[in-house]
């Protein structure tokens, strides 16, 4: 893929997976990251009785993408591991994140999209398209739709999920307006 002088680097997406405490993180860095990326928040499902959620408790949130690999450009540079077994590498480091580890734990897996948002997830659900084929029929280029259950919970200590709403109430005060003069409405005074 060609790169334009003076554009800006762009930071990529990545998996990193955690196999157990003290262990470094394999990652799997995207070769591209995807164009769009899909998330759905959900309200907290209520509990068994049917009340309402107790107070705290995060809504549900998935994220959906479509990863493309493709090893064209490896092929071009003659790249040997391209050659032998084109994206496949990368198709079964992915796959391998619905995988428990050889102590029979699931993985931690955290999804790194930018410096605000790494969270913890879980696969739930990968679609993999394979598209031409070197001669021992690895794959030279794929698209995986990869579906993502964000887990809300304190991860060994890697990732404070009430850090995560922090940074998106940081985010979100720039967005609100000072004064509700901008809607043109005059707001009820609120409930106590």
């Amino acid at each position: 893929m060609s790169v334009f002088p003076g554009s800006p680097r762009l930071l990529k997406g990545a998996f990193f997976r955690y196999d157990g405490i003290g262990e470094p993180p394999s990652i799997i860095v995207f070769p591209y990251n995807p164009e769009t990326l899909t998330r759905t928040i959900s309200p907290a499902i209520p509990g068994a009785t049917g009340h309402q959620p107790s107070t705290g408790q995060y809504p549900q949130q998935t994220i959906e993408f479509t990863l493309p690999l493709d090893a064209t450009d490896a092929l071009e540079q003659s790249n040997a591991q391209a050659i032998q077994t084109g994206v496949y590498p990368l198709l079964s480091a992915i796959e391998l994140l619905m995988y428990p580890s050889t102590s029979g734990a699931m993985p931690l897996v955290l999804f790194v999209w930018g410096p605000c948002r790494i969270l913890p997830v879980r696969v739930i659900g990968l679609t993999i398209l394979e598209r031409l084929f070197e001669p021992q029929l690895s794959p030279i280029q794929a698209s995986v739709r990869i579906t993502l259950l964000v887990e809300s919970a304190d991860f060994k200590g890697l990732i404070d999920f009430p850090q995560s709403i922090a940074i998106l109430n940081s985010f979100a005060v720039q967005a609100y307006s000072p004064s509700p003069a901008a809607t043109g409405v005059t707001p009820p005074a609120a409930a106590v």
